[in-house]
């Protein structure tokens, strides 16, 4: 995948309301502000909340359900049966990995994918979860991605 695909996946998803958190490969090039490396997919975090809805809506652009990670749970989201972890493809080469959770209390990700337990936002750094500096940060260097203007950074003496 590419940057542009990148970047009109992640306008498609805000300007649809689906709040989403880059992971893995993209995460890590959001942060540091620059793409380092070529990427094979967008892996992406969601709330369950918005599964349904994402997927009519990706599926109105193109994309098509590929299939579901071994840790997927199926759960019910308005009355529709829909996964928790799981891949879309774009004919143009563009492929994005979803995983979807629910944000508890107590700054923790609540996966709705087969998992063992809660993960604090400390082990979700690496998914951009928004929180104090790390979330600052990764907003000014995304938006530098994304072309737009970004203020100078003022360094604390």
């Amino acid at each position: 995948m590419n940057l542009h695909q990148v970047v009109k996946v992640y306008r498609l998803l805000q300007e649809a309301g689906i709040e989403t958190w880059l992971q893995g490969g993209w995460g890590i090039e959001a942060l540091l502000g620059r793409q380092t490396r070529d990427h094979k997919d967008l892996d992406l975090l969601i709330e369950v909340d918005h599964v349904a809805r994402l997927l009519r809506l990706l599926d109105s652009h193109g994309f098509v359900f590929k299939y579901t990670w071994e840790e997927n749970r199926w759960v019910v989201e308005d009355g529709e049966r829909v996964p928790t972890a799981f891949v879309v493809g774009h004919d143009d080469g563009c492929e994005l990995d979803f995983h979807a959770g629910r944000f508890g209390g107590d700054d923790v990700v609540l996966p709705s994918w087969s998992s063992e337990r809660a993960l604090s936002l400390a082990e979700a750094w690496v998914c951009s979860m928004e929180y104090q500096s790390a979330a600052t940060r990764w907003r000014r260097n995304f938006a530098c991605m994304l072309g737009t203007i970004c203020p100078p950074i003022r360094r604390r003496m």
